[in-house]
């Protein structure tokens, strides 16, 4: 292993996880990734060669070590980052398995980047390992057309930094080859506000477009915009008891919704997706975390509580 190198360890069966997956190892950093071992895995378990189709239609293959987390241990090191690119519901399980992998291998990783729509999730869990943790927010856009078979949908942007606000400083020495694998990636020291502007984005997309049964660009039409402001409006409120007064202004937000709609137009929003595959939605870290922030403040937020009540109604169907 070279001076630029840094071993990874990557967590989560998602097209973000597999289109880092690819970036790394474009990058020619040393690599596992995690396979649950189900059945269900059985097939990615086996599979020899994984594509990524690039936003410009450009094909790539990869082999990737894989392990299972009873094998975790075997590849663990001090000096292993481990990227968790999970939904939200999945964190914690994942988090109880790399708990038990550390135990058995006897140290802890360098450090653990943890990337997932919405707040709240595994947060005393996380608070238990005795590394750094870092927040990424990523706007790049992918999907599968099979679990070994990932399209890079859209170029977006990055940001990561640590999750703890007195952790700042300049980047850790692992932080040019997760720039280098999945470019632009910029370093932040405010990741608690950049995760708390995604939040406000996928509270008012999400549930709306996953209720619409359509793609992003309809909430465009006139019909959507009182409900989206509402959102903004009430995640804003929130945020001021949280974050603090100005920080994160309704019309912010709101701006940053409408750009997200209009450069996302086509896109299937993953509430959506995961409805039409019953799987769990992230609703309880969305606007289910809304709802409960605003109990602890007594603030009233009866629009994200009822885009969370009515995603829960059709889950449930």
């Amino acid at each position: 292993m070279t001076a630029n190198q840094t071993p990874w360890l990557v967590v989560g069966h998602g097209a973000l996880a597999s289109l880092w997956a690819h970036g790394l190892a474009r990058s020619e950093q040393p690599l596992h990734v995690v396979v649950r071992d189900t059945s269900a895995t059985k097939a990615f378990k086996h599979a020899q060669v994984f594509t990524l189709e690039s936003a410009l239609g450009e094909s790539e293959q990869r082999q990737f070590a894989r392990v299972t987390w009873s094998q975790a241990s075997t590849v663990l090191t001090p000096d292993t980052c481990v990227l968790l690119m999970l939904k939200a519901w999945q964190l914690e399980p994942a988090l109880a398995q790399l708990s038990l992998a550390c135990q058995q291998a006897g140290c802890m990783p360098q450090a653990l980047i943890v990337s997932h729509n919405g707040l709240g999730a595994a947060d005393a869990r996380l608070a238990q390992f005795n590394t750094q943790v870092f927040d990424l927010v990523t706007t790049q856009g992918a999907w599968r057309r099979n679990p070994f078979d990932t399209v890079h949908a859209g170029v977006g942007g990055s940001a990561i930094g640590p999750r703890k606000a007195d952790a700042g400083g300049l980047p850790p020495v692992w932080f040019e080859a997760l720039a280098a694998a999945m470019p632009p990636l910029s370093w932040r020291n405010d990741m608690l506000l950049q995760r708390w502007q995604k939040l406000a984005i996928n509270c008012a997309i999400n549930p709306l477009a996953s209720l619409a049964g359509t793609s992003n660009g309809e909430l465009a039409k006139p019909q959507y915009q009182a409900t989206i402001e509402a959102v903004c409006d009430e995640v804003a409120a929130v945020a001021e008891q949280v974050l603090g007064k100005g920080v994160l202004p309704a019309e912010l937000l709101l701006g940053k919704v409408q750009d997200v709609i209009a450069h996302t137009a086509n896109n299937t929003c993953s509430m959506l997706q995961d409805i039409q595959q019953g799987r769990p939605t992230e609703i309880d870290y969305l606007n289910g975390y809304i709802v409960r922030m605003a109990r602890q403040h007594r603030i009233a937020v009866p629009t994200n509580a009822q885009l969370t009540q009515h995603i829960k109604t059709r889950t449930e169907r």
